[in-house]
């Protein structure tokens, strides 16, 4: 008979630690491909925000200092995908204040919109300019803001 349990126990250790070797790469493996996968959306929204012109053509404020509605026109260059929507930002020198004018705003390259009574609160001031941040959204409805 045989005595000789060594050899059973070499073998199950070594099946055991590479066991342990692939799930640890497995695993770091997913939370690469995570981090990879995520900076390279960040690149792509990035990417199309450098080809977006877009500013405020014309302001016209109305109203109390704290109460006002504006209008607002907003102008977009050539170049670029369309953009899902811009956030317009009015400010009075001292507050800003962030208003998402939303669809009115999803403007193809070369094209003009104006919208109409945006009610801006939150600026203590008479509003004294207005500048716009556009945005796309991805699949999941995701805003990914332009710098």
């Amino acid at each position: 008979m045989m005595n000789n349990k060594k050899g059973l126990s070499t073998v199950v250790t070594t099946l055991i630690i590479i066991l342990l070797v692939f799930i640890a790469i497995g695993i770091i493996w997913i939370v690469i491909r995570n981090v990879l996968e995520g900076g390279v959306t960040e690149i792509d929204y990035a990417n199309k925000c450098l080809a977006v012109s877009i500013q405020v053509t014309n302001r016209a404020c109305s109203g109390v200092a704290g109460n006002q509605s504006c209008n607002i026109t907003i102008s977009r260059g050539a170049g670029g995908d369309p953009i899902s929507g811009v956030k317009v930002v009015y400010s009075d020198g001292v507050t800003n204040n962030v208003t998402d004018a939303g669809a009115t705003f999803a403007l193809i390259p070369l094209q003009t919109k104006t919208t109409t009574n945006i009610i801006v609160g939150g600026v203590a001031g008479t509003v004294t300019s207005a500048s716009v941040t556009p945005y796309f959204k991805d699949a999941q409805g995701v805003e990914h803001l332009c710098q």
